[in-house]
């Protein structure tokens, strides 16, 4: 798998903690559960909202 470059992502504010779930994710196949829609922006991350 290619994981997009982590210091291209992390471009927002305090995003670091966001590049590191969805990275960690990315890594294991995993489907990220949040109500943070920015995680759209992370091109080829599995995520959901859980409350839709």
């Amino acid at each position: 798998m290619i994981l997009p470059d982590v210091n291209v992502l992390a471009h927002a504010n305090n995003a670091d903690s966001a590049v590191h779930l969805a990275v960690l994710a990315m890594e294991r196949g995993y489907v990220l559960y949040s109500t943070d829609g920015d995680f759209a922006r992370f091109p080829g991350l599995r995520w959901a909202d859980p409350c839709k």
